[in-house]
This record gives structure tokens, sequence and C-alpha cells, in this order.
């Protein structure tokens, strides 16, 4: 989520829709964004400020100098943290939001950009909190994640539920390594608040156990997540499969179509996805990165094979430069807004509005191939 870092002018968090009026209510789900504070500006759930001055009683603030930064995300939803840390946690203009419910996770995937920690309760209360300032609105689509959402049981459900219910026209996808449906009654309890709509992506690195459970460095995780797909499909379950591609698995491209296709023939889609570059696969680069130049043979072979076997794909987080051509028209901008960026070497280029660029977050460990298409 894109984040500004203040100084604090207050003790509690606040979570409230980003608003420069004092014309709006209620004043309780707004958080004020104003050079000066005073009496006339009681009642907001949270301040934005110049001034280290907030209206008596208040105890949500945070102090910007530059309020321009943030005067662009008027209408946006933050969280305003007791440190002064604010994070936008819902724009209404981004391709992708998302409720973020948990920072634990049952896996360490060696490559994972958001390293697990112990749960903190105030995701749940946030991610209620956006929905509670959302009911009623045109959301296209919601995106569930953590950590491991599935953990959280009966809370999981509870906020898949609202979302479900409160916004049945969304296309709702839960980010998830599929451990947790290997229990055939949790996965019975989901798919039956999933709906038409809903669509779990379980992450799935490997088509064999043995590497698939040394990627994510937890022993039988293959075999769990492996029960679960089927435990989801005989619930009619709407499943995306997601491949992370680093330099553990990249070997496995050339005969992962037919491994899925005989395999896994009920999953919806399939998604090869490349390396976000910080976390844990910035700590493990030695291990996991490799240059997509330096596979684009097995994913094309991917790609030939997953034609043919009739799967439906799509190459998310590679840059259109740096895969053959024949992979362009399954490659998605598939980078969330607050993040993606593009290299100095991008200017110029006649399918930039088409191609993804690159992770703002994985600082100078991008490709070596990155370079303008002319023609």
């Amino acid at each position: 989520m894109k984040s500004f870092s203040c100084a604090s002018l207050g003790r509690k968090a606040a979570v409230g829709i980003l608003t420069t009026s004092q014309d709006v209510r209620p004043r309780g789900n707004f958080v004020l964004v104003k050079d000066s504070t005073g009496i006339l500006d009681l009642g907001f759930c949270g301040y934005i400020s110049s001034s280290r001055k907030l209206p008596p009683f208040s105890r949500a603030g945070a102090l910007l100098e530059d309020l321009s930064q943030i005067e662009p995300h008027v209408g946006d939803i933050a969280h305003v943290a007791p440190d002064g840390m604010v994070n936008l946690v819902w724009e209404k203009r981004a391709n992708h939001n998302a409720l973020f419910l948990t920072e634990a996770c049952n896996a360490r995937c060696l490559m994972c950009p958001q390293p697990p920690k112990k749960h903190s309760p105030a995701h749940l209360e946030t991610a209620n909190r956006v929905l509670d300032l959302i009911k009623g609105e045109e959301v296209p689509a919601i995106c569930i994640t953590g950590g491991e959402p599935t953990l959280l049981g009966k809370d999981f459900i509870r906020i898949l539920r609202r979302c479900t219910s409160e916004h049945p026209e969304a296309q709702i996808d839960i980010l998830t390594n599929g451990q947790t449906f290997s229990d055939f009654d949790f996965a019975k309890s989901v798919a039956e608040v999933c709906g038409q709509r809903a669509r779990l992506c379980i992450s799935l690195h490997a088509d064999c156990d043995e590497l698939h459970d040394a990627i994510v460095q937890t022993k039988g995780a293959f075999r769990k997540t492996h029960h679960g797909l089927f435990n989801l499909a005989r619930l009619q379950c709407n499943i995306e499969l997601r491949f992370v591609v680093s330099r553990l698995n990249y070997t496995r491209l050339p005969y992962l179509a037919d491994s899925m296709f005989r395999t896994y023939p009920f999953v919806s889609h399939v998604a090869i996805m490349g390396l976000e570059m910080t976390g844990y696969a910035k700590d493990n680069q030695q291990d996991v990165w490799i240059d997509p130049l330096d596979y684009h043979h097995e994913l094309s072979r991917f790609v030939s094979e997953a034609r043919r076997r009739g799967l439906n794909f799509s190459l998310y987080n590679h840059q259109l430069c740096v895969i053959d051509q024949c992979a362009w028209p399954i490659a998605r901008r598939s980078i969330s807004d607050w993040k993606q960026d593009y290299s100095p070497e991008c200017v110029g280029c006649t399918k930039i509005d088409q191609c993804c660029g690159v992770f703002s977050t994985s600082g100078d460990r991008i490709s070596r191939g990155i370079a303008p298409i002319t023609q």
C-alpha cells in the first residue's frame, strides 16, 4: 500500500476517507486534510495537518508539512497510525485494492515479498472499517490477502461473506497457499460463501512435493495444498493456480502445462508470475533471483504446451521486452498501481501502455534486457 511517513499528532489509530472539506457528513467517517485545524473542525475521526495543533479532544492525527503530497488522494481511504504513518488502504482510482487481514502465515516461502509476522487484530479491524466505508459503492474488484488470510478461520469467512453479500457484482480474489482447505469442513464453509465471482488464487510452486516443500520451507505443504485443491474442486469452487518463477523452479516450466492439464483439469486459470524482489526474495536473492531473459526458452515452451492443451493462462509481472513475442498476448498489466514503475530504458517504447512495467519495490534487481520496443 502507498504510505506517507509523518510525525505523530495523536495517540490512537483512525481509518477514514480523506477529505479537505468541512461539509462532509458524518464527520466520523472522514480524515480531514488541512493546513491548520481548530474548534470548528471537531468530530473528524482523524487529521492530517501541517500544523502541530489538533482540535480539542482529538486523538488521531499526523503532521505532514507538504500536504500537496496527499491531496491528490482525497476520496481514498487512509489509515492514520499512532506513530503518524499514513497508509492508503483503499484507492478509488486504483486497478487493485486489497483487504490485508493478517501478517501470519503457515509457510516461509523463500521468495515471499511479505515476510510473515505474528497476527495483529488491528488488520481485521481495518478491513472491517474499510468495508463499512465502501458499503453501497460500486466496487469492481476486491482482493483478500495476507499473510495467509484463511488462518483466521471464522473471522476470514465473516470478511468473505461481507465482500460477497455487500458487493455481489465484484470480482473477489482470495490469495492463499491452499493448505487450510485440506480440511474438507473448512473448505465447505468457505465454498458456501464464495459465490460465483469469488476466485481462490492458490500458490503452487512445483509439480512435485519435494521441490514445492523446499521452496515454501514447510514439510508436507504440497500434500496439504494438493488435497485442498481437490476438496475445492468437489465443492465446485473457482480456482486459479499461481506459479512464481524463480531460479529454484524455472526448469519445471516446460513440463508444467502437461502436469496442470492432467492433475488439475478443474482449475479455471493458471498464472505464471515474475518475482518481486523485496522481503524474503531480497534476503535470498542468490538462491531465487533469475533474469527472465535466462528462462525465456522455458517460458516459451510452457506457452506452446499450454496453448496446445487449451489451458486458460496468463503471464503476470513480466515486461514485454524480455519475453518472446509469442507470450505477449497473455502478458497482463498485473502490478498494483502503488508499486508499478518503469525503468528509464522504457522511454520511447511503443508498447509501454500494454506493459506491466517493473516493481518499484524491487530496487535495481530488474532484467538486464529491458529496452524500448520501437516497432
